[in-house]
């Protein structure tokens, strides 16, 4: 199958998931794995299918010459943290042409088979490139892409080192508050907060602040996601963070149902958004910059900020938002 004819298939993949039914699914999705709730994985689907849309992939194909030279095995490790947060990596084996044997996470192992299920009836060709696998060795494949943990990421460094790797650690996003935003935009804001239980990359675990705003309207604003505590594993995070700053007397303010707290750290543990306050834009474009490396994304104002992306549409990245900012087609065709 040529380029072009990979391009018309991921289209139709798209639109087949978008009209799949996908409910009857969730209560065996939720029983593997307690953090993937019903609206988690329909929210994923969303995304997904977003990218798929014609005009997003026409777009993003463009930009890349169509030189294949032979087909090559490419082992795929997905992490687990959100559902189906290694598809994207899949997506761009298959457009590339290249084999891809994929290694699922033990959280997340049903949907993602499911969603190949459906390219498999759409190309069933691809059923010959596209291979599950429990385990993954260097021996087995030509190249490499892993995401996991800082932990996970030395592992894959040190087992694949001999192999073209594009291998992904732990990373999280970033707002930045102007301080002329108006509600409704803050509330946008929440949503990259809180999505899927702000486990994912994109989701935002610390605000930059300027001087003198007010963090009791901000906490006022964000209310309405307070349903977040019905489910079981995200209440235990946060009524354990609630102790910990309480016990240690860490400056803090209790939401109800996450913490605001002050601190310099990028990464916050979950249930806890961490803030911080800048004087001007010289010393917030500093804290950006000395982080970047731990950054994988910036929210602001419908994207005031340089090279940021409007509040509320983290989650739904266009396919040219590459992880880590690599660019995973250009590895694989340079394979």
């Amino acid at each position: 199958m040529q380029w072009n004819q990979r391009v018309e298939s991921l289209v139709a993949w798209g639109e087949s998931i978008k009209l799949h039914d996908w409910p009857p699914f969730y209560p065996e999705i939720e029983q593997l794995n307690p953090w993937f709730t019903g609206e988690s994985v329909s929210l994923a689907l969303k995304g997904i299918a977003k990218y798929l849309e014609p005009g997003s992939l026409h777009h993003w194909q463009s930009s890349y010459q169509k030189r294949i030279s032979s087909a090559k095995t490419v082992g795929i490790i997905m992490a687990g943290n959100i559902p189906v947060v290694g598809f994207h990596d899949l997506v761009c084996c298959y457009l590339t042409g290249h084999r891809a044997l994929i290694k699922p996470s033990s959280q997340d192992e049903l949907l993602i088979k499911l969603l190949v299920d459906l390219l498999f009836e759409i190309d069933p060709v691809a059923t010959d490139s596209l291979r599950f696998v429990s385990q993954l060795h260097a021996n087995d494949v030509d190249a490499i892409i892993a995401t996991g943990s800082d932990n996970s990421t030395r592992y894959f460094e040190y087992h694949f080192q001999q192999l073209p790797a594009l291998i992904r650690s732990n990373r999280t996003s970033l707002a930045v508050i102007s301080g002329d935003e108006p509600d409704i935009q803050l509330q946008l804001l929440g949503h990259d907060i809180y999505s899927y239980f702000g486990r994912g990359c994109r989701n935002v675990s610390k605000v930059m602040f300027p001087e003198g705003f007010d963090i009791g309207q901000f906490n006022e604003i964000l209310q309405p996601y307070g349903r977040i505590l019905e489910n079981t594993r995200y209440s235990d995070n946060y009524r354990y963070q609630k102790a910990l700053h309480q016990i240690q007397n860490l400056p803090h303010i209790d939401t109800g149902f996450s913490l605001l707290a002050p601190s310099t750290s990028i990464v916050a543990p979950l249930s806890v958004l961490y803030y911080d306050n800048y004087q001007n834009q010289d010393q917030l474009d500093q804290v950006i910059l000395t982080n970047r490396h731990k950054i994988q994304c910036i929210a602001s104002d419908r994207g005031w900020y340089q090279d940021s992306h409007s509040f509320g549409t983290l989650q739904f990245p266009e396919p040219w938002d590459y992880a880590d900012g690599v660019d995973t087609v250009a590895f694989l065709l340079g394979l």
